[in-house]
């Protein structure tokens, strides 16, 4: 039984009712969707195909009918060109009839058998197909070159196709010459005005043999060529063909009736090479853009076989790519003789579905293995393609990224607890100094407040070292002596590193001036002690020791960094494990660390070199296995003339009477603030936030003189309220205070450096009112 998109419509024209009546009953059965229609005469089928568009698709026709013969229907519908298929139906014993029904015009005929009845489906169907091909050929006409110089072939040929082959449109060029004019110059130019050449071998002018060269070799067109040659020149066609041409034609009698179907052919043959030839090229393209991506690519069958892959998988490997087809996947990734576990082309090939895995190789390596089916008519899985990529560095970022974000968000959290911490600090040292100020020179209890403002001291370093962990705290480069830095450190380092380990202070029998910030070569010296700490577990010796070189240009050359001149040297030895070559490279990358997960950030030795790096210094290390570590630090001693600053007695400062409006969140600060003003003689307005401060501005807008603001306050910070004063009375002198560092201060408040006063909290009650003072007399 046949099937079609749409229904074929027949008209059968037959005479004898039985005949007719048993046609209808079996294709009724074999082909349902054949809608047949009967007419027993010609005129009566005449009348059915009177309109331009008759409602049928085939013609069935008996050869013998009562008022005329099959083939007087075939002519009239072929003269008048009806848009239909005609099959002739015919006797057993006129095949001769037939065969004249086939040269005029029809389709295809069937004998007239009760055995052929059940191939009438088949025929009609493929009769209806052949007629609506050549309908479509004859609506595409071939654009024929015909390259003649004998007129009477011009004319012969030209009559033939026009009867027998109208949709061929022929011209003709008279020499060889005139076909080169015709013809491009090269394959880059606009294509041929014609689909075929057909070029007799006996030209005037230039050889035959030569215009194909010329057409074919040198401007490498693709016009598919026929050649006619005569009797006894069977060689030349033999040399046409080797030169390229589609084929070639004997001219004898008879000869015209091959051409038709040769120049299709030839055309056919011409778009079907055009055709291979742009799909060998986006077969190479396509493989060139395999072979560029990055990633192992890889065809693989149900019995995990490589049937393909790309130039990438071939480097990974070292395995040439022709030497890899054939082989099992598992066998060259992993050196087995079954699939891995877990295998996604396995899971792929039993599930039908995508599946992917991130897979960790023996050799520490990972990756991310992606397969996808491909499958056949029936949906089951024939191939696979799988996709490899290492991740193994992405995976590192992505770890190093994730632990830089926790450093951020502990780097906020140390410098809030800065900020809240300096606060207290503020009203420790603000009361100590003013309980030392009431007690005179033999008080015993004057030692005492000394030791916590030491203490106090001290913790004010620590809320700076919190502000510097966070990268929060701005580098304050002063002359120091380097020798003073290490003293002072040691005495922090013998409780940070532990009784079993020996500290050894060599500090150089002179100063070693720098220009540095005290707070950060601290941290370089306590993150080398904790390093060293942890390579001594079972105890050691730990060496800091400091001494003064001169580098010159042979030793910068040497080791690559540097400049020549003299440098503090500060040498960090000690007696632990060691380090072998391999770890000894990366020590101080971002986050590398060879402590186990959880005991480390692996970023103490890259703050070290950042600080340094930071002081135009330069950190070499050696070590080996069992042999302990060293670092050696150079940095540059300073040229400045001015010498290390000591702490000299404070002087005491002027008050004054002047009324100063302060506004500070923070009860206790703002009550220890209010005393150190009001104890050196000022009027002090207090306010407990930003809006508090505007209202008690307007209520005594005559009598202040200085405004005393906390920078971040909640309502509205120090700069808003400053901003909004300043509207009433332009010009008014403003301090601004605050226990954040100055990143985040500008963050907060969009302050520009420069254009304000500023006090960093804690600060002693001699520096607050120092500022006080210098600034109501516009000191600098």
């Amino acid at each position: 039984m046949i099937s079609t998109t749409s229904a074929l419509r027949v008209l059968y024209l037959e005479d004898n009712p039985v005949d007719a009546d048993l046609t209808r009953r079996e294709l009724a059965r074999l082909a349902p969707d054949i809608l047949l229609d009967i007419a027993a005469t010609l005129s009566a089928a005449r009348e059915r195909l009177a309109p331009a568009f008759p409602p049928f698709d085939v013609v069935l026709a008996d050869l013998r009918l009562p008022d005329g013969s099959g083939l007087e229907l075939l002519t009239h519908i072929r003269e008048r060109e009806l848009p239909l298929a005609v099959v002739i139906i015919t006797g057993s014993g006129d095949q001769e009839a037939a065969v004249a029904a086939l040269k005029a015009g029809a389709d295809d005929y069937l004998v007239k058998k009760t055995e052929n009845i059940s191939n009438l489906p088949h025929v009609l169907s493929a009769a209806y197909t052949s007629f609506q091909m050549r309908r479509e050929r004859r609506a595409t006409p071939l654009r024929l070159l015909y390259a003649e110089s004998n007129a009477f072939d011009i004319d012969l040929t030209r009559r033939y196709l026009a009867r027998h082959a109208p949709h061929i449109r022929m011209e003709v060029a008279a020499s060889g010459e005139e076909i080169l004019a015709l013809l491009p110059l090269s394959s880059a130019e606009p294509a041929a005005p014609v689909d075929v050449l057909l070029l007799d071998y006996h030209l005037p002018g230039l050889n035959a043999l030569e215009v194909i060269k010329i057409l074919l070799q040198e401007r490498r067109l693709d016009i598919p060529i026929v050649l006619i040659t005569g009797h006894g020149t069977e060689e030349i066609a033999v040399q046409a063909l080797r030169l390229g041409v589609a084929d070639y034609l004997v001219k004898h009698e008879g000869y015209l009736h091959r051409l038709p179907g040769m120049l299709e052919q030839a055309q056919k043959q011409a778009a079907l090479n055009k055709s291979l030839a742009q799909f060998r090229n986006l077969s190479q393209e396509f493989r060139g853009l395999l072979d560029a991506i990055p990633d192992s690519l890889m065809l693989i069958d149900r019995d995990m076989k490589v049937l393909w892959a790309n130039s990438t998988a071939s480097e990974l490997l070292g395995i040439a790519v022709n030497g890899l087809g054939g082989q099992y996947c598992y066998n060259l990734w992993c050196d087995r003789t079954t699939p891995c576990e877990p295998c996604p082309v396995l899971h792929c090939l039993e599930s039908g579905a995508p599946w992917s895995e991130t897979v960790i190789r023996p050799d520490g390596r990972i990756w991310d293995i992606r397969a996808v089916p491909l499958m056949d008519e029936q949906g089951k899985v024939t191939k696979v393609i799988e996709v490899k990529r290492d991740i193994t560095e992405h995976k590192k970022l992505e770890a190093q990224y994730i632990q830089a974000q926790k450093m951020e968000s502990i780097g906020a959290l140390a410098g809030g607890i800065a900020h809240d911490f300096n606060n207290i600090l503020t009203v420790i040292i603000s009361l100590g100094h003013i309980m030392l100020m009431q007690t005179t020179e033999g008080d015993p209890q004057r030692q005492n407040i000394s030791d916590i403002l030491e203490a106090t001291s001290r913790a004010t370093s620590l809320t700076r070292e919190l502000l510097l962990f966070s990268r929060k705290q701005v580098s304050e480069r002063k002359p120091v002596d380097l020798n003073d830095v290490l003293v002072k450190t040691g005495t922090f380092l013998h409780r940070t590193i532990g009784a079993d380990i020996a500290l050894k202070i060599v500090p150089h029998t002179s100063s070693l001036l720098i220009l540095a910030d005290r707070h950060q070569l601290q941290q370089v010296l306590m993150n080398l002690a904790v390093n060293a700490r942890d390579a001594m577990p079972e105890g050691g010796e730990l060496v800091l020791k400091t001494e003064q070189v001169v580098l010159d240009e042979g030793f910068t050359t040497a080791y690559g960094f540097g400049k020549p001149g003299a440098h503090a040297l500060l040498t960090v030895s000690d007696t632990g494990t060691g380090m072998n070559r391999e770890t000894l490279q990366r020590i101080f990358e971002p986050f590398f660390s060879t402590k186990e997960a959880g005991k480390g950030t692996g970023l103490g030795l890259a703050v070290v070199y950042g600080i340094i790096k930071q002081h135009d210094g330069f950190i070499a290390a050696c070590s080996e296995l069992g042999q302990g570590a060293t670092f050696k630090i150079y940095l540059p001693l300073s040229e400045a003339a001015g010498q290390v600053s000591v702490a000299v007695q404070e002087q005491p400062v002027a008050g004054g009477t002047e009324t100063i409006l302060l506004a500070e969140d923070d009860d206790m600060v703002r009550s220890l603030m209010t005393l150190v003003l009001t104890e050196a003689g000022y009027t002090v307005i207090a306010a407990v936030d930003g809006e508090d401060a505007v209202r008690k501005f307007q209520e005594n807008a005559t009598s202040i003189q200085l405004l005393f603001f906390d920078l971040i306050m909640p309502r509205m910070n120090g700069k808003e309220v400053c901003n909004a004063i300043s509207k009433m009375q332009p010009g008014i002198k403003t301090i601004f205070s605050s226990g954040y560092a100055l990143d985040t201060i500008s963050q907060k408040a969009s302050l520009a450096d420069g254009v304000m006063h500023l006090i960093q909290k804690p600060a002693s009650p001699h520096d607050i009112l120092k500022k006080v003072r210098s600034v109501l007399d516009n000191a600098p």
